[in-house]
């Protein structure tokens, strides 16, 4: 199956979107870890980040990227 030109650069962007989005948000959470520097703390960013890098891409395949 062929996709016409104009879906694989809206995919292409998107995709470098959404690894700018998740860069930024390691950016987002590493703040408060350094900042405050509690264990329990880091543990939950590291949780919250590891579900939103789990999720966004499967998020992406399943709708922008056609499944």
């Amino acid at each position: 199956m062929e996709y016409p030109l104009d879906t694989q650069i809206r995919q292409l962007i998107l995709s470098v979107l959404l690894g700018c989005a998740l860069g930024l948000a390691y950016d987002l959470f590493r703040a408060p870890r350094r900042r405050f520097g509690h264990r329990w703390l880091t543990a939950l960013l590291d949780i919250l980040f590891s579900l939103l890098a789990a999720f966004m891409p499967f998020y992406f395949g399943m709708g922008p990227g056609e499944g």
